[in-house]
C-alpha cells in the first residue's frame, strides 16, 4: 500500500530486556533473523499514543525512523498493539506482495524486511495508521533507500537498499514496541573495486 512509511527523527532507546543490549558497532548476523512467537501481553495505553492507532485489537505499524550514527545506520519499525512477528534477511532482490514485482531500491544489497500478523491500515473506521511516504531515500554511508513492499492479508512487508554487503543486526525493543535494524558502515577500502 502506497504511503506506510515517513522520516522522522530517531532517538536512543533501551533494551527489551536484560541481556538484549544495544551495540554502537552493529555484529553481523546470519543469513537472516527471524523472532520468537509474538508475547501475548496486553500493551499499556497512553492516551494519544501509538497503542491507539485504532480501536480495532490487533498489530499496526505507526512509525518508521532512520537515523545515521558513528559506524552504523540505523532503522526503526514502531507499532500499536505488540510487535508482530518478524523476519529479516538479505535477498538479490525484493518484490512486492501481493503482485510479485520488483520493488526499486539503490544500493548492491539488499535486506527484506517481514512483518506477520501486522498492517498499517486499520479496518475500522478504515484509515491508515502511518501515513508517511512509500519510499525514504536518506542516503548515509549504508542505508540508502526503505520502501514499503507489501501490506496483504497480515502481511507487511519492506525492502531496505545498502550501499554494501556488511553487516546488520536486529533487535526488538519496547515501551513502544519497535524493531530495530543496524547496518555496519562498510570502510571504502573494503568494497569491491575501491
Amino acid at each position: 500500500m502506497a504511503g506506510l512509511i515517513a522520516l522522522v527523527g530517531c532517538g536512543s532507546t533501551s533494551a527489551r530486556s536484560p541481556g538484549a543490549t544495544q551495540s554502537p558497532a552493529p555484529a553481523t548476523t546470519g543469513p537472516s533473523v527471524t523472532s520468537p512467537a509474538p508475547s501475548t501481553a496486553t500493551p499499556s495505553v497512553q492516551p494519544g499514543g501509538p497503542a491507539q492507532a485504532c480501536s480495532q485489537a490487533g498489530t499496526y505499524l505507526t512509525a518508521v525512523r532512520t537515523g545515521e550514527h558513528s559506524g552504523y545506520d540505523r532503522v526503526v519499525f514502531q507499532f500499536s498493539g505488540r510487535l508482530p512477528g518478524y523476519s529479516v534477511g538479505r535477498v538479490q532482490a525484493v518484490y512486492s506482495d501481493p503482485k510479485g514485482t520488483p520493488v526499486p531500491l539503490a544500493g548492491q544489497s539488499y535486506l527484506r524486511v517481514v512483518f506477520r500478523g501486522a498492517s498499517a491500515v486499520c479496518p475500522q473506521p478504515l484509515h491508515r495508521t502511518y501515513t508517511g511516504p512509500a519510499v525514504l531515500k536518506p542516503y548515509y554511508p549504508e542505508l540508502l533507500t526503505v520502501s514499503a513492499a507489501g501490506d496483504f492479508e497480515g502481511v507487511l512487508s519492506f525492502g531496505i537498499g545498502l550501499a554494501a554487503q556488511g553487516g546488520y543486526h536486529v533487535f526488538p525493543l519496547t515501551s513502544p514496541d519497535r524493531l530495530v535494524i543496524d547496518v555496519s558502515h562498510v570502510a571504502p577500502g573494503t568494497l569491491p573495486g575501491t
